[in-house]
């Protein structure tokens, strides 16, 4: 498959070295002329090392600081060399190449700014773990409502979205913890396209996530910052104003 060539894979990993190798040739088999960059959490494996051994471009971060700040540790180094396309996707192994082309056509169509991947669309096999599951229902159908477009799969990390959206990413409406539902909602108050597609994901079972009390503290978390979205929609939309006077490209 043929991609843009200012389209850049920005792969998050934090002790991924079992995993990282076979996450790089999936790509590289699936993918031409596509630029990989994976960001090491300050992994205490050889993460980094692997990826540099297969010659992809790799930042380490000098401590850990999670999931969140690692994606945008990616998309600022994709803004600030010019990229017009990302694709978001975990070094676990948990997305699936082939899946790229589906998620990336609405961007590469301009029929969305955003597509999410979605493992539950079409009657895709997937069964996480029952509290995680319980979640993601209540988050989807709390996005749906607040939206008013279908998600199924609010916590999903396999995206593809264009260069408006890469800009808004690079500021502070991106969430310090957990871009998930919250982000969703915030995206569509600044007035972005949001699709979801299927993709195909295969289970994680050493996600931490999965676990019943971490969970419902993330449940918890996820609530209060979806209440912060709502009632702060003036906000939003002027820091992405000022975000579009700012960095008019």
């Amino acid at each position: 498959m043929d991609l843009p060539g200012k389209t850049i894979i920005v792969i998050p990993a934090y002790n991924e070295a079992k995993n990282i190798v076979k996450v790089i040739n999936g790509v590289r088999k699936t993918l031409k002329n596509v630029q990989i960059l994976i960001i090491d959490d300050f992994s205490n494996d050889e993460t980094s090392f692997l990826a540099k051994r297969n010659n992809v471009t790799t930042l380490r971060h000098p401590f850990n600081m999670g999931y969140a700040s690692s994606c945008q540790t990616g998309f600022k180094y994709a803004y600030e060399n010019g990229y017009e396309i990302v694709i978001q996707m975990d070094a676990d192994g948990q997305h699936e190449p082939e899946s790229i082309q589906n998620l990336i056509e609405p961007v590469i169509k301009n029929e969305a700014d955003l597509c999410i991947g979605s493992r539950f669309l079409n009657g895709k096999i997937y069964k996480p773990s029952i509290p995680r599951k319980i979640g993601m229902f209540l988050l989807g159908r709390t996005v749906t409502f607040f939206t008013k477009i279908k998600i199924t799969d609010p916590t999903s990390g396999f995206q593809a979205f264009n260069r408006k959206v890469l800009r808004v990413y690079c500021t502070d409406i991106y969430p310090a913890k957990y871009p998930d539902a919250d982000l969703i909602i915030k995206m569509h108050f600044a007035g972005f396209r949001i699709m979801e597609i299927p993709v195909k994901m295969y289970p994680n079972p050493n996600k931490s996530m999965h676990n019943f009390f971490s969970s419902i503290f993330y449940m918890i978390e996820m609530a209060v910052s979806i209440f912060i979205s709502l009632f702060s929609k003036t906000y939003i939309l002027k820091t992405i104003m000022e975000d579009n006077n700012e960095y008019k490209t």
